[in-house]
Formats: C-alpha cells, sequence, structure tokens
C-alpha cells in the first residue's frame, strides 16, 4: 500500500516524499535495537538516502521559485 503511494506521489511530483524516508526510519531502528543480526542497517541507510533526496529536491525547488 505504501509503495504504490509513494510511486504515485513520485510520478506526480518527480520527487520521493520525505515521509518514505521517516517510515523507513521508524521501522529499521527499533529493527536494529529488537534483532540486531537482520536486514535493519540496509532499512536505516535507505530511510537517510531517502530523506536526503527530499531535502535536496525541496531546496532545489525553494532555489528556482
Amino acid at each position: 500500500m505504501q509503495a504504490a503511494a509513494t510511486a504515485a506521489c513520485t510520478r506526480e511530483t518527480g520527487r520521493l516524499p520525505a515521509q518514505l524516508g521517516w517510515y523507513l526510519l521508524a521501522i529499521g531502528v527499533p529493527l536494529q535495537i529488537l534483532y540486531p543480526v537482520s536486514g535493519a542497517p540496509g532499512l536505516i541507510v535507505l530511510g537517510l538516502l531517502a530523506l536526503i533526496a527530499a531535502r535536496r529536491d525541496s531546496a532545489r525547488k525553494s532555489r528556482c521559485s
């Protein structure tokens, strides 16, 4: 469900929503604490990259306006 909403938002606006990054971090950080040997570091890295991309897009948009 979240993937479809993210894909639709990205298709319409051309930008990655920051909410996706926060969701990935919200899942990854507790998972890393509870299960240290898991795929949680990947979720954390993807969440951070999504937040960086969203911030970069919003900064570029405000500079162009």
